[in-house]
């Protein structure tokens, strides 16, 4: 996709994209385009869809629910839903929670607060210390299984999340270190539609997160930008890591990386992709096992929870 700028000689140059400065208001209108791009190209949105957007605060995904909100007449979504999952993190989760809430309101975008705590009985800083360095897959488990709850409830079609190209090389390799390919079948950038999930969509698949941080910076988002302060010992902090390094050696990486998750998606749904799914005994929600991971987990910790109570 060419980048041209529309050169008004009373517009500043505010970014460079493949050697072209742009305005602000052409590297606005360019990102929009790449991320309407990529849904037509995947077949993210269907026309009358209703989409959710997972909104944690943050750069990424307060950037993707304003692009979508731009874009919703072009790609006929009949409506947007922005949920927030409340991770109960004290001093840390009520910032973000605010800044979610306040650009929701200002483009009238129907806004919910979920709360794991409400939904599962705990919360982050209840697992902290008896988790350990399995908190962040713990907490993910659980806020993945929260924007399900909500997206179904709300009668959404599809849930959007902000990952970025960055994220999809980070999916790419922790999939590799965890040995578990037949999760690549499952992280492209749209899910399958498997009965009783509601399915994922990725529209900034195709930008770069320092795309993704001048579109907030530019369209004037108030966003987080501190980081969980649980996220020290992840293993995703730790791929980040080594995948800046490698950046610094070529800066292609992560699109490189992105698009052999995209030909992993295609080569794995044949023999992962039909995995064959039960109810969970627990809460009914689809599963590859008797019980689910959200209520694997939640079971681990209930001796705590009730010890707390």
């Amino acid at each position: 996709m060419e980048a041209v700028c529309c050169n008004h000689p009373d517009r500043k140059a505010s970014a460079q994209v493949d050697s072209v400065w742009l305005c602000t208001s052409c590297f606005l209108r360019f990102t929009e385009s790449k991320a309407k791009a990529a849904i037509e190209r995947y077949g993210m949105v269907a026309a009358g869809d209703s989409i959710a957007v997972g909104l944690s605060g943050g750069k990424d995904s307060s950037a993707l629910l304003l692009m979508l909100y731009k874009l919703a007449s072009r790609l006929h979504i009949a409506r947007l839903v922005a949920i927030t999952v409340d991770e109960g993190i004290s001093g840390y989760r009520e910032e973000a929670i605010s800044m979610a809430k306040a650009l929701a309101h200002e483009n009238g975008i129907e806004h919910v607060v979920v709360q794991l705590k409400g939904l599962f009985g705990a919360d982050v800083d209840g697992l902290s210390e008896t988790a350990g360095k399995s908190l962040c897959s713990t907490c993910g488990v659980l806020r993945r299984r929260a924007l399900d709850i909500v997206a179904r409830e709300r009668g959404c079609d599809s849930i959007a999340t902000g990952h970025t190209r960055e994220d999809n090389a980070e999916t790419l390799l922790m999939n590799i270190f965890r040995g578990e390919p037949q999760r690549l079948a499952r992280t492209g950038p749209k899910t399958r539609r498997i009965e009783g999930f509601v399915p994922r969509i990725k529209p900034l698949c195709h930008l770069s997160e320092r795309e993704v941080t001048l579109y907030s910076y530019l369209s004037g988002i108030r966003f987080q930008t501190r980081t969980c302060p649980y996220r020290t010992e992840s293993l995703r902090l730790q791929v980040l890591t080594m995948l800046k390094r490698m950046e610094n050696v070529n800066e292609k990486i992560p699109l490189t990386l992105t698009r052999a998750l995209s030909r992993a998606d295609a080569t794995l749904a044949g023999r992962f992709g039909q995995t064959i799914l039960r109810s969970c005994i627990t809460c009914g929600y689809p599963s590859t096992s008797g019980i689910c991971m959200a209520c694997q987990v939640t079971m681990r910790y209930q001796p705590a929870r009730d010890i707390d109570s």
